[in-house]
């Protein structure tokens, strides 16, 4: 884990660790390893609820299975076989 990639940080984890724009309003859980692909392994189970773009990639938002949870899995690359309806 690198400093900044915690919620509520100030200064990114990249590059010349500068200031962010916004406090980071997530955690990130894997830092980018230049070219190589990491597999991501949900946190908990659920279904996949929507997949959409963002300004690094693709998020997955999974809905846990009980307890009303999503979790976000953002700035990723995506196999194409994440996709809404799908575990």
């Amino acid at each position: 884990r690198e400093a900044g990639m915690e919620f509520g940080a100030v200064r990114a984890w990249w590059g010349a660790r500068r200031a962010r724009r916004a406090p980071h309003e997530g955690v990130d859980l894997v830092p980018e390893i230049e070219g190589r692909l990491v597999e991501i392994y949900p946190v908990e189970p659920g279904v996949v609820v929507g997949v959409l773009p963002d300004y690094l990639g693709r998020t997955a938002a999974v809905a846990t299975d009980g307890g009303g949870w999503c979790w976000l899995y953002a700035h990723l690359e995506l196999d194409g076989a994440v996709k809404a309806g799908e575990p």
